[in-house]
Order: structure tokens, then sequence, then C-alpha cells
């Protein structure tokens, strides 16, 4: 028997443990494992002892949905699309907006559906990636969140700000300044990643007037989708 299986035990009761405990995300990278390589271990060493967990297990893992850890994002190909949102005005869209409230619910799904997640968190604990929108309806109105979609480049509010940071050893940084002290800061891209500059390897640090956030992003939208959308935001006080 492999060493491995000796240090585990009885390997199948472990796995069934890992999957009701692990989150859908690690859940689904387990399940993954599981079938490419300690399946065949199972087969092998396992399974006139252990048919019935091996059957189990496996049941979990074919329901388990697989979710990338970090998924790609077409941010470009979701812009290009054309809905009610894209071919009318931001005027317009506006007005229309006082009278479709929408639906928070349905707009959580259109924040994943339209990108919006490989940029923003919205639950404390989630790793930070962009801008944390967990608490974005306490700072801006309905009206300022549809704004900052239609037009991200107009008004950029305060800690949304992208700072372009360039260092001493030639490197340069593009983000969102997310902690700072004395002695360093920390600036994390829109993929998530976090980078810690000492403030005295710092050669120059500019806030940009421009947003990481492309425009057009809600232009495939309708209505009803828009406005949920800015529902689900403007739900969001922390």
């Amino acid at each position: 028997m492999p060493l491995i299986l000796q240090r585990l035990g009885c390997l199948p009761v472990v796995l069934l443990a890992a999957f009701f405990c692990l989150s859908p995300g690690q859940a689904a990278g387990l399940a993954t494992v599981y079938r490419s390589e300690i399946r065949p271990l199972l087969d092998q060493f396992c399974f006139e002892c252990h048919a019935d967990e091996d059957a189990e297990a496996e049941a979990i893992a074919a329901k388990t949905e697989i979710v990338p850890a970090d998924p790609t994002i077409d941010l470009g190909k979701i812009a290009a699309r054309k809905g009610q949102i894209g071919k009318m005005s931001i005027e317009d869209v506006m007005l229309t907006l006082k009278k479709v409230k929408g639906s928070p619910a349905l707009g959580k799904k259109v924040f994943t559906q339209q990108g919006c997640i490989a940029c923003h968190t919205t639950e404390k604990g989630q790793p930070l990636k962009g801008p944390f929108m967990g608490q974005v309806g306490a700072i801006l109105t309905r009206e300022q969140i549809a704004e900052s979609i239609l037009k991200p480049n107009a008004s950029i509010s305060q800690g949304f700000a992208t700072v372009s940071v360039q260092t001493k050893d030639n490197n340069s940084y593009a983000g969102f300044i997310t902690a700072q002290s004395a002695d360093e800061i920390e600036v994390r891209d829109i993929t998530g990643k976090a980078t810690r500059i000492k403030v005295s390897n710092i050669k120059e640090r500019n806030e940009l007037e421009i947003s990481m956030m492309p425009p057009g992003l809600a232009s495939a939208l309708s209505i009803e989708e828009f406005a949920s959308l800015v529902a689900y935001l403007a739900s969001k006080k922390g």
C-alpha cells in the first residue's frame, strides 16, 4: 500500500470529510484531484473495503460545481454587446432609472454576469481586488452608483482612484492604495494582487484621472437588469 494511504488512514473517509468542510471553490479543486489522481489509487488498493464510500465521494464530486479560482473575464467583449442601455443616452437612462426600482436579487446575478467580480468583492472575508463594494450603498446614492457605472471616468470617488507608482529600482505599479503607513504602502491591482512598497523606494506617485474600470460594461443590459444592478449595489451598506 502506498505510503500516503498509510499516513492518511482511510482515504475515502478523509475525502468525504473534506468535501463537506471546504468552500465550493476549494471543494471543486478537490473534486478535480479526486477524479484524476486519487480515484485510480482507490480502485487499486481500497475498492473492496470501501466501495460504498467511494461511490458516495464520486456522487459528491459529480454534483460539485467547478468554478475557476480566478475566472478569466473578457471585459472588452462584454462592453461590445449592445442592449437597451447601450442604445440609450445616459440622460435617458438616468431618467428611466427613477421609475424602475429593480430587484437586488437579480442585480446580484448581473454583478457576476457582467464581470464585476473580476475587479470587485462585496462580502467581508473575500480576497480584495479593486475597490470593495460591500458598503458602496452607504457612500454613494443610487444615482451616483448608476453614473459611476455609465461614466466611470466622470467622477471618481475617494478611495476609488487609481494610483500609479514608480519606484527607484525601476518598477511600475498601478492600482488602489489599500493600506499605508509612514514606512510603506500597499498597492492592489484589479486582479487582486497586492504589492507592498517601501516609502523610501518610491520615486514618483500619481493619482490618475481615469478609472481602471472600462466604459460600456452595462451596454448589453436591459433597463430592468441595470436598475437591478444599481439596486443590489445600493443595498450594500456594510
